[in-house]
């Protein structure tokens, strides 16, 4: 007796500036999936929120070009919400059907807690870190704060909040030079500047 294939719905874009690494990096996982165990469906979030719904061929365009890179046109399903008011009674049985779900969004809604929560909440297994987990991690202070209360060194560093100033010097003196600056709460390296003067 033949074992029914895992169905994986991969999904990737979303909102961040991080939409076009995502699509990229869901392109070569679900190349990478053996098609003799799993049967994969792409979830594509758009940058302006909107919801795709497609098999993996001809899902995405100029996938050899980072900065190119988009969603087909054609691709079948839309859904322009999540809502069973708005989905096409298509798009909903093949999303019931999703044995997983495979997150490959990066950067805010997508790896922050915010897309696993959604998951979560509708009773579906997903691949990587939980809520918790998530959220912990994207925000670059908590998660620093938390390991040194368990002993983990951490390269030193300064929380600035909005309208908050520190001058060159000072933060020379603290910290060092050459000093990196990095939003708490962006994913990868995205925001990242290397500062050597005033």
């Amino acid at each position: 007796m033949t074992r029914a294939k895992l169905k994986v719905g991969l999904i990737c874009g979303g909102t961040s500036g991080e939409h076009q690494v995502s699509l990229i990096s869901a392109y070569h996982i679900q190349r990478a999936l053996d098609r003799e165990r799993f049967e994969v469906l792409m979830i594509g979030i758009a940058k302006n929120g909107t919801w795709f719904l497609g098999e993996p061929d001809g899902f995405l365009e100029n996938v050899d070009d980072v900065h190119r890179v988009f969603f087909n046109a054609q691709t079948p399903a839309r859904i322009p919400e999540c809502s069973p008011r708005t989905a096409s009674t298509e798009s909903r049985a093949s999303l019931a059907e999703i044995d997983v779900f495979f997150p490959i969004t990066h950067g805010r809604l997508g790896e922050d807690g915010a897309l696993q929560g959604l998951l979560e909440l509708a009773g579906k297994p997903y691949v990587g870190a939980d809520v918790y987990g998530s959220a912990v991690c994207m925000d670059k202070d908590v998660c620093k704060r938390l390991l040194m209360l368990r002993g983990i060194p951490v390269a030193p560093y300064r929380v600035l909040r909005s309208g908050e100033s520190w001058s060159f010097s000072q933060a020379e003196k603290e910290l060092g030079n050459p000093l990196f600056v990095k939003p708490s709460r962006e994913g990868a390296s995205l925001g990242v500047y290397k500062v050597r003067n005033s």
